[in-house]
């Protein structure tokens, strides 16, 4: 499994079937870096940008909407909860790296890749290159509205994923929400056994969809 976005823990559907994740490659530029048995964390970045520089990062008071994007302040007005969360503490540079160049010098394959970058995640998802087709699924953070400036939206990733003909859109893992959803797409390539147990762990039908 990929976890781009990482937050110190997996995905809370995943938790009671850890054992299913072989080794876990996970990004935050805000935590330090380490390597475990089963775990490679990296204090960088995704871009899609071919040898990428360091980039601004913009971290906001509440710390998980933290993103290379600056927020588009006129979300504030349809956006629930305090507006002072999204007041902007500091920018920092930070490293980033595409993902092709790091799996390249690796001989783990993955395949799971979850996203939650605010705002990167379609960059993320072209930055696998020719590695996307070994992706069984893909958990992506989407928008409905422009919650961050020049951010791609929710039918710039469907499209993107739609277009390689072998992705497929599942359902939205979040509750309902106006502003942004946690899409699941499945690769209909992927061996059955495992879309089984994608449905078993989502509550969703993937093999009749």
């Amino acid at each position: 499994m990929i976890d781009v976005g990482y937050t110190k823990k997996i995905n809370p559907s995943w938790e009671r079937h850890a054992d299913r994740i072989d080794y876990l490659l996970s990004f935050n530029p805000m935590i330090e870096s380490f390597n475990l048995e089963k775990h490679c964390h990296l204090q960088l970045a995704i871009t899609n940008e071919h040898n990428s520089q360091p980039m601004d990062f913009n971290i906001y008071r509440k710390g998980a909407c933290s993103s290379l994007f600056k927020v588009d302040r006129k979300i504030l007005d349809i956006r629930p909860g305090d507006p002072k969360d999204m007041d902007l503490i500091k920018t920092v540079k930070v490293g980033c790296v595409r993902l092709d160049e790091l799996l390249c010098t690796m001989d783990t394959k993955f395949n799971y890749l979850k996203i939650d970058t605010q705002g990167s995640d379609l960059a993320v998802i072209e930055s696998i290159g020719e590695y996307l087709k070994d992706l069984w699924a893909i958990e992506a953070e989407v928008f409905f509205e422009r919650f961050y400036e020049g951010a791609p939206m929710c039918d710039e990733i469907c499209g993107y994923l739609g277009r390689t003909k072998y992705f497929k859109f599942v359902r939205n893992l979040r509750k309902p929400n106006n502003l942004f959803g946690d899409y699941l797409f499945v690769n209909i390539n992927a061996p059955v056994e495992f879309l089984k147990f994608m449905e078993r762990i989502y509550k969703c039908k993937i093999l009749s969809v």
